[in-house]
């Protein structure tokens, strides 16, 4: 049976698809900005959302059966959201040398890219304090 729209939830893993999607948007709005900046920040900010995404990926492939591994899940967690704040500055950049406003990257797309960035953050954020409180019985060592 399906669950009404009413009583539905957010998904426990919609961290990973968010990820996916701040990648996605940072190549196709990377690849709109100025030629002659591709090396200064498109692909630096390119390589930011793919390490998100993978970090994102790596922590929801994780199934902590002890404390060793949910400090594992943990650490690829703390990977994905160093990065997303990483893209923050990036951004910032990219906006004061009038990259994206006076650019072919609109106010829309920008306000697109930084939403989807905070949602990541906030998802990750989210998902941290949830381990927190789901895996404090576990085991200390390997099972």
């Amino acid at each position: 049976m399906s669950v009404p729209i009413s009583r539905r939830e957010q998904s426990k893993a919609e961290f990973v698809n968010t990820a996916y999607d701040l990648h996605v948007l940072t190549i196709k709005l990377c690849t709109k900005m100025d030629k002659r900046l591709t090396f200064f920040l498109g692909q630096p900010m390119c390589l930011l959302a793919g390490k998100c995404h993978e970090h994102a990926k790596a922590a929801n492939s994780v199934f902590p059966r002890n404390k060793m591994d949910a400090q594992l899940r943990r650490d690829h967690l703390t990977e994905a959201n160093c990065a997303v704040q990483a893209l923050y500055s990036f951004l910032d950049i990219a906006y004061g040398l009038h990259q994206v406003t006076k650019g072919k990257v609109t106010d829309d797309e920008l306000m697109e890219w930084l939403d989807t960035a905070a949602r990541e953050a906030k998802l990750i954020a989210g998902v941290k304090d949830d381990d927190v409180k789901r895996f404090k019985t576990l085991p200390d060592g390997p099972l």
